[in-house]
């Protein structure tokens, strides 16, 4: 008894060691190449020691198991005498059948009863055996079907299992377990930046603000798609990372732990100006653009409770601001004294030259292919002061006419003066969300540029500060 207790005890000892090197398998992430090895030795080492423990329950076995007794004699039965239908287990004896009604009858000696299979019991001819796929596909994803637990540690949840979107989509094909899965509904694809020119835009699909049915004064910035700074504006972001320092007792040095990390708040200062009308309207409406992007929907909006909407810098090319979502915090103009006041009429949408410089590609109008305006702003302003060159009657030598001081057109009497230069400063907090810093985030991709591009990753809500 004394070898039983110690094979006993070595076998506990090594089932332990075998669940601490299973658990440890389970709990290392193989898309790192720097665990491959190691995890290739705890497999080894536990296909080992599952050797050794069944090596081990063999021998308690041979030293548990009964002696032999001497064979009784087998009785022959003969013809005359046969077995019981059953046996002491309630298991059909040797030499019998079971007949439709479910009754044992004699078969014959050495007869073996084998039960018919049911339907139940045989396979579709079509049917493919479910094979879990491994937690991670050959790029590192995580495979479909499979989510992660409170530690990161993959955990299979059921076939057609989106992790991303935490809800089983989509179904599985006739002949496999494992189908490509849709998801319902995908997030709206955030656009691309025409230009490199800096600009703050809002949401995609939107339907407040310049979206909305009824923009008001903020009609101008429908044509910009936003808030278009003319001038290029100056841009802080601030990133950094935070360390617990800790004072070692008797040492010449400081601990320093990692925290975390952050981006700090967002200022863009630029100037605006306005030099005729149309320009007059855009300062107008860029100035309450930001106003109104301060507040809350409240009162008798239909999304009464809303935050302040989210907002989208672009900017500089694709690797520098690319639809980078934020929110805004601060809005500082002033009016200033050593400048010359222009009068807006927010109700009139009449474009001046200038206002051509903000869409400086403008389709054809109705006016007709020989019409100053049907090249645009920009040729049909010059069409005109080439007009008036022919039409001012100047010979070769000869004086100007007087000019003739035409009365303005009829305009609305809402008059509102904005300044011909003005000075704006915002600041904003970047925003991720939760879904983009725990499915779409990854150093490496951070680092080759990939999640920069906001109009590329519409899953992560746009590109990553």
């Amino acid at each position: 008894m004394a070898d039983l207790s110690k094979l006993q005890t070595e076998i506990s000892a090594l089932k332990e060691s075998l669940r601490i090197k299973q658990q440890s398998i389970a709990n290392i992430n193989p898309k790192y190449q720097a665990n491959q090895a190691y995890l290739a030795k705890l497999k080894t080492d536990s296909v080992s020691i599952q050797s050794q423990i069944a090596a081990k329950q063999a021998e308690v076995a041979a030293l548990t198991a009964p002696k032999k007794e001497k064979a009784t004699p087998k009785v022959d039965y003969g013809q005359s005498v046969r077995p019981p239908p059953y046996d002491e287990t309630g298991t059909l004896n040797p030499g019998y059948g079971i007949n439709d009604e479910g009754q044992p009858y004699w078969a014959g000696e050495g007869y073996l009863y084998s039960p018919p299979k049911t339907q139940e019991d045989v396979p579709p001819a079509n049917a493919a055996t479910p094979v879990r796929p491994p937690p991670y596909d050959e790029t590192g994803a995580l495979s479909l079907g499979y989510g992660l637990d409170e530690e990161n540690n993959p955990v299979w949840i059921g076939p057609g299992y989106n992790d991303t979107t935490g809800q089983i989509v989509g179904e599985t094909t006739t002949n496999s377990a494992f189908a490509v899965i849709t998801p319902s509904k995908q997030p709206p694809k955030l656009e691309v930046a025409p230009d490199w020119r800096v600009r703050i835009s809002l949401a995609p699909k939107s339907e407040y603000f310049y979206m909305s049915s009824d923009p008001g004064i903020l009609l101008p910035l429908i044509k910009t798609k936003g808030v278009v700074f003319p001038y290029t504006p100056t841009i802080s972001v601030g990133y950094t990372a935070s360390y617990d320092t800790q004072n070692v007792t008797h040492s010449n040095f400081k601990m320093h732990n990692y925290q975390s990390s952050s981006v700090e708040n967002i200022t863009v200062t630029g100037d605006f100006t306005a030099q005729d009308i149309s320009e007059a309207n855009y300062m107008l409406a860029v100035i309450h653009f930001f106003r109104s992007a301060t507040k809350m929907f409240y009162g008798k909006d239909d999304i009464k409770g809303t935050p302040p909407p989210l907002l989208y810098l672009s900017g500089h090319g694709q690797y520098q601001f690319d639809n980078h979502p934020m929110v805004l915090t601060g809005f500082t103009y002033s009016l200033p004294t050593d400048v010359d006041y222009i009068n807006a009429y927010p109700n009139n949408v009449e474009i001046g030259i200038n206002g051509a410089s903000l869409t400086p590609f403008q389709p054809q109008s109705a006016g007709g292919a020989g019409s100053p305006e049907a090249a645009g702003p920009i040729r049909g302003a010059i069409n005109n002061a080439i007009g008036r060159l022919f039409s001012s009657g100047l010979k070769k030598g000869g004086a100007p006419k007087p000019p003739v001081f035409a009365k303005p057109p009829k305009m609305s009497k809402e008059v509102t003066r904005v300044p011909t230069r003005i000075n704006i400063s915002l600041t904003f907090l970047p925003i991720v969300t939760r879904n983009a810093i725990s499915n779409e985030f990854s150093l490496k991709d951070y680092a080759s540029g990939k999640l920069l591009r906001g109009s590329q990753n519409p899953r992560a809500g746009g590109g990553i500060w």
